[in-house]
């Protein structure tokens, strides 16, 4: 057909009871809709129907999911085409959000654990997959005549993206897409061995003409990656030769990446890249070269983030990939400004240049004496320092997760400042991570935090900042268990002398779920002898446990 009625009237009647609470009464309304669907034989209006059913069945709770799966499947096997191939791939969808729902008990499950059965809860992780291949692979079965329906027919049905109409033309491009996208997933190749399909020949990052005529066998015809690759390899024969190339151009960026993803070649990268600027070149007057620039800028920056030189040094070479990921970013903004990828390019700019940073210090150290912190940094050319004093209960505030960094930015900037200044860090605008190490003026014994922000007045927003906390202390505290027994060591941090008469308060964190945050409770008091030495005898201390000393 033409066109499709969309039963505006009766759906009408729907919002009504969905807002007073009453499924029974939508689910009424949605059986006479899928009744007259059926006698119009009008497919979108009948997958609306089906999909309207199962919501307001599981609203009204008298059945369990699986149970509604099996009856979403009766009624696709009981549908005409072409709402049954769309059932199909809706249904394989349904499947694997179940899977991706429970996916820990399919891991644990054998083979033996049971085959295709009424009670899907007793599946295997191959049946369930093979399950969504075939429902999958069967969505595609009659290609030719899907290829001649338009999608438009079916926008009552569509969740519209940011796609254009362009890209998914027919049919059988919705629908091949939406399988191929199953198959190229790698969580779906984990049932396949690692070799079951390869890439050992550059030919297959050749352009659309030359890709179409090479052979399809690079791996076993059953695993999903042989599938996704015979899928891409089908829907660019079929667009070779459009009009206009939004169309191929988005198979083409899709096969590429399935390309790099399976390569076994040692220049795989530098092969993709390469086909990214002859794909881009060939393409250059249209809108769609955005996203393959968006691509390009991908690249650099995969390729900057998995530099195994150390960042920073002059013979990387991959150094200012992230600023060429940026410029190329920021030509898609200036020349289609209009696209998905200028989008997608404007968030991949914010990522590349938001602000961090990060302090590593001893928790302990010298009075007196000034310190070294070890500062990592990202777009950051100056830091403001600020060192507040905190008493110990105000230090445990922040460390049993009541308090969000944020929260705690706030609450110390408001603090009176015992030291501050400000660093100028050498940042060379290459937008990589960096670090240096600092001078930590000398401070008095106490308890401190350390404050950092890119800004004097240590604000959050568009901004980073990060706190430390530091004990300036004469003592060295050195702990170990062993059989259940944990001894304490309290010596003078300088000449490593054994303080007598030491204090130290054993802590336990245990949360409250009253406050929904975790408490510090004193679990023991102990105190050195002339060694220096303190035993606790009351059980294995793990990670809940905290201590604390005090001469």
């Amino acid at each position: 057909p033409y066109s499709y009625g969309d039963f505006k009237d009766d759906w009408e009647k729907i919002p009504k009871f969905e807002s007073e609470g009453k499924p029974r009464s939508a689910l009424e309304v949605v059986e006479k809709i899928y009744a007259k669907a059926q006698a119009d034989k009008n497919a979108p209006q009948l997958i609306k129907a089906i999909v309207y059913k199962t919501k307001y069945v599981l609203a009204i709770g008298e059945k369990d999911f699986p149970k509604v799966i099996k009856d979403f499947e009766t009624e696709t096997m009981k549908a005409q085409f072409p709402a049954n191939v769309i059932m199909k791939s809706m249904l394989a969808e349904i499947y694997l959000n179940y899977f991706n729902q429970n996916r820990y008990r399919f891991y644990q499950r054998t083979e033996a654990a049971g085959s295709e059965t009424e009670d899907i809860a007793t599946w295997s992780l191959k049946t369930i997959s093979d399950k969504i291949s075939k429902l999958y692979l069967e969505s595609l079965s009659r290609k030719v005549d899907l290829q001649e329906i338009n999608i438009a027919l079916f926008d009552e049905i569509m969740i519209k993206g940011t796609k254009s109409r362009a890209l998914r033309p027919n049919l059988y491009d919705f629908l091949a897409h939406r399988a191929f996208d199953y198959f190229a997933n790698s969580d779906t190749q984990l049932t396949e061995a690692a070799n079951a399909f390869e890439i050992d020949s550059p030919d297959f990052f050749k352009p659309a003409a030359e890709f179409v005529k090479l052979g399809v066998s690079t791996g076993k015809s059953e695993s999903p990656s042989q599938v996704a690759f015979t899928l891409i390899k089908e829907l660019t024969t079929a667009h070779l030769n459009d009009k206009t190339p939004e169309a191929l151009i988005d198979i083409e960026l899709k096969r590429l990446d399935l390309i790099r993803y399976k390569s076994v070649l040692e220049n795989t990268n530098e092969l993709y890249l390469s086909a990214l600027e002859t794909l881009e070149k060939a393409h250059s007057s249209n809108s769609m070269v955005s996203m393959v620039i968006y691509k390009k800028a991908l690249w650099y920056s995969e390729v900057a983030y998995s530099s195994q030189t150390e960042p920073g040094v002059d013979n990387d070479p991959a150094k200012w990939h992230l600023k060429t990921s940026k410029a190329l970013c920021e030509k898609v903004i200036a020349n289609h400004s209009k696209t998905e990828a200028a989008n997608l390019c404007a968030a991949h700019i914010s990522r590349l240049t938001v602000k961090n940073i990060y302090l590593t210090n001893e928790s302990a150290n010298t009075p007196g004496k000034p310190f070294r912190m070890l500062v990592n940094f990202q777009n950051v050319k100056k830091l403001y320092f600020k060192i507040a004093a905190l008493s110990d209960e105000e230090r445990k505030t922040f460390q049993n997760y009541s308090i969000d960094m944020q929260k705690g930015a706030q609450i110390l900037a408001k603090k009176q400042a015992v030291k501050e200044w400000t660093v100028d860090l050498p940042d060379d605008g290459d937008l990589r991570n960096h670090s240096t190490e600092i001078s930590i003026p000398a401070l008095d014994k106490g308890i401190y935090a350390v404050i950092a922000g890119t800004d004097k007045n240590y604000s959050y927003n568009n901004q980073a900042i990060f706190y430390s906390f530091i004990d300036i202390t004469n003592l060295s505290l050195i702990s170990k268990s062993e059989n259940a027994v944990t001894k304490f060591f309290v010596a003078d941090r300088e000449s490593g002398t054994p303080i007598e008469d030491a204090q130290i308060t054993i802590y336990k964190t245990k949360y409250n779920y009253k406050i929904s945050r975790y408490e510090y409770i004193k679990v023991e008091s102990l105190e050195t002898d002339k060694n220096g030495l303190a035993i606790y005898k009351k059980g294995w201390m793990d990670n809940d446990y905290y201590q604390s000393q005090t001469a």
